[in-house]
């Protein structure tokens, strides 16, 4: 049903937030801009509230440029919600996706981030930070769905919902009825999520090479040929750079394919194995005092703040998953069953994985897996390539993120025709150049944890937790509730983000130390 495809509040009841808006929604005729609409990606949408109409021009050309904006709106509406039907998934099939999201190289270093703070410890703030996790996220949809229908949209993505939360800020200076300059908030946070958005998946990307390598590396060892991961890098560095060429995704579905069913392989025996392991341990290490809860105290909990919010990877992903559903209004109970699951294996494999190994355990625990040539170790260098291989296809799913983000606004300022083959050479040229600087970084600190630990803190942190609740409150301070009420909210938002500002600038600190650290030992 028509209602069915609109993005709406999870509630099924009318709200008071819900009669506000349907109230006021729509901006009255002196708080539209005619034909200036503001830019949504590529796509244009209504003007915000603040965006004041100029005194210029007479009534009757105001009005029919209004209607036009109208018309060209509605009938964008139109193609969206078409759109979004013929492409719609269901909610069973976005409950894999956002499980598929969050299970990749983050999943594998937390046993190792378990280590840091011990097997007690560990599992408690792994599950709370989980549920600040998807309770942010929760709040980011819930914004994205109120805005949508708030300016009759059909969907928004991450820093559009910025853009639209902070649009009422605009400053202008005026010299009698001139506007001689204006400054929009909203557009600088838009630039900000976007920013982060990229820097955190190419961050991701560092990091799939110091993964692809350490693992490469370790099998080839066993077959007699020793290379350092420094030359892995360089043998994969070719490859990337010509799937990062693809210019299409649905190029890269078979090859995707292909590597979910690796990484869901790869962790049936890993999860097989550390729990073999846990199971013929498990004596041992209560009566030997092994392994212990190693103390908070320190620089520990920084570091397994950056490892712990890192493995939420997907947060890129809800959004878009969100936008694309048959039913919206589903989303937040599907993220909850999914995310539900995930932190269940997260806190699982953390915990398994870190009795397993003990204090050995590697910054992977793909690189804790049996190393020589007996046949059981052949099967497990088998996982690990597999792994090796999901990491890589991954490589061009997330590179296609930041692309999208910086490509067009870069040949707009460059004024680069997309039609003449000079925007092709510089496009392809440009992506070489960002891939090879990936590499750079991953040659120049090949640790994972390194790596991990600062992508975590400085970019997850930001985008996972300290963001939401900010939006949360530019979108519904203006909604009419009880006082009592409003005060707990915004005081429950405003202590997730203290939370996430005191990990993002304690465990980027600290993982920048840490790398310092490393290059001086």
């Amino acid at each position: 049903m028509e209602g069915e495809n609109q993005p709406l509040l999870s509630s099924g009841s009318t709200s008071s937030s819900d009669e506000y808006w349907n109230n006021n929604a729509t901006p009255s005729t002196n708080m539209r801009v005619g034909k200036k609409t503001v830019n949504f990606g590529n796509q244009q949408r209504m003007s915000f509230p603040g965006e004041l109409v100029e005194s210029q021009g007479s009534d009757v050309r105001r009005r029919i440029e209004e209607e036009e904006t109208l018309v060209n709106l509605s009938m964008k509406h139109v193609v969206q919600r078409n759109k979004r039907a013929e492409h719609a998934t269901t909610d069973l099939q976005t409950f894999v996706h956002l499980v598929k999201a969050n299970l990749g190289s983050g999943l594998l270093a937390l046993p190792y981030a378990m280590s840091t703070v011990g097997y007690i410890v560990g599992p408690v703030l792994l599950t709370i930070l989980g549920v600040m996790s998807i309770h942010s996220i929760t709040l980011l949809i819930h914004s994205c769905q109120v805005l949508c229908k708030r300016y009759d949209v059909n969907s928004l993505d991450y820093g559009e919902v910025a853009e639209a939360s902070f649009w009422q800020f605009t400053i202008r200076k005026r010299i009698g009825s001139h506007l001689i300059t204006e400054f929009t908030v909203g557009k600088v946070a838009k630039l900000v999520v976007n920013i982060f958005l990229v820097l955190t998946q190419l961050g991701f990307c560092c990091v799939y090479f110091v993964f692809m390598s350490e693992n490469l590396e370790q099998v080839f060892d066993a077959s007699g040929l020793s290379l350092d991961k420094r030359i892995w890098i360089g043998i994969l560095l070719p490859l990337v750079i010509l799937f990062s060429w693809i210019k299409n995704l649905d190029t890269l579905v078979p090859f995707a394919l292909v590597a979910n069913l690796c990484i869901f392989f790869g962790l049936g025996a890993i999860l097989y194995y550390i729990f073999y392991l846990f199971v013929e341990k498990t004596a041992k290490v209560f009566d030997s005092g092994e392994v212990v809860a190693v103390s908070v105290g320190g620089t520990v909990l920084p570091v397994f703040f950056g490892n712990a919010l890192y493995s939420y990877e997907g947060i890129g992903m809800m959004l878009p998953l969100e936008n694309k559903m048959r039913k919206p209004k589903h989303f937040v109970r599907v993220l909850y069953a999914a995310m539900g699951l995930v932190t269940l294996l997260y806190v699982s494999v953390g915990v398994l994985g870190y009795l397993a190994f003990g204090e050995d355990i590697e910054d992977s625990i793909t690189l804790n897996l049996p190393k020589d040539k007996r046949a059981h170790s052949v099967v497990f260098h088998i996982v690990k390539l597999y792994f090796c291989f999901a990491i890589f296809v991954t490589y061009a799913l997330v590179f296609y993120v930041p692309m999208d983000f910086i490509e067009p606004p870069l040949f707009k300022a460059l004024k680069i025709d997309k039609r003449k083959w000079s925007k092709q050479i510089f496009q392809l040229s440009f992506r070489t150049v960002l891939v090879v600087i990936t590499a750079g970084l991953a040659v120049a600190i090949p640790k994972l944890d390194l790596f991990i630990a600062l992508i975590g803190a400085f970019a997850s942190s930001a985008l996972a937790i300290i963001f939401p609740p900010i939006l949360q409150i530019m979108v519904f301070y203006n909604i009419p509730e009880p006082r009592w009420q409003k005060i707990l909210w915004i005081s429950k938002s405003l202590f997730i983000c203290g939370v996430g500002i005191l990990g993002f600038f304690t465990g980027t600190y600290t993982s920048i130390q840490n790398i310092i650290d490393y290059f001086e030992g």
